[in-house]
């Protein structure tokens, strides 16, 4: 189910969740949490491509894999993007085209864990509005349906 990390800007939440991803998807124990070969999609909405890229080295580093180990890992830079999923419309929640195209991404890949980072890129709503709030966590949870998804 959605899971949300929060934390102090500038203290790795982002690297935590690269490594559980690349841990995910290589079957890497890491944090007590093995689950070899799951389909991780991460959107890293605020790092450069740079950034992430050097970030995986050193996780591979640590966790003792390659770039060739990361086949069901996909972390995408979405720096100046327009990573909106739910924003309002007169006053009303609403998901926007951006979503759309994650949700069918995430079926067509038949991702297991999706990492969104971060919420202040993705949520456009109230954050202290619990029917958006809501709904936005809901529709994520819904993205798929029949089959484990995180």
């Amino acid at each position: 189910t959605p899971t949300l990390c929060s934390g102090s800007g500038g203290i790795g939440k982002s690297l935590l969740w690269q490594t559980i991803g690349t841990a995910f998807a290589t079957g890497v124990d890491y944090l007590g949490a093995t689950a070899a070969g799951l389909r991780c999609l991460m959107w890293a909405c605020e790092d450069p491509k740079e950034e992430i890229w050097r970030r995986q080295a050193a996780i591979c580093a640590q966790l003792g894999r390659s770039f060739d180990d990361l086949g069901r890992l996909k972390v995408v830079p979405r720096l100046g993007a327009d990573n909106t999923l739910l924003e309002l419309a007169y006053g009303k929640p609403v998901f926007t085209p951006t979503f759309e195209r994650l949700r069918e991404e995430v079926n067509d890949l038949q991702i297991d864990v999706l990492v969104l980072d971060n919420v202040g890129q993705v949520y456009g709503g109230g954050e202290s509005d619990r029917h958006q709030v809501t709904k936005f966590v809901n529709g994520v949870h819904g993205m798929v349906t029949g089959r484990p998804f995180a």
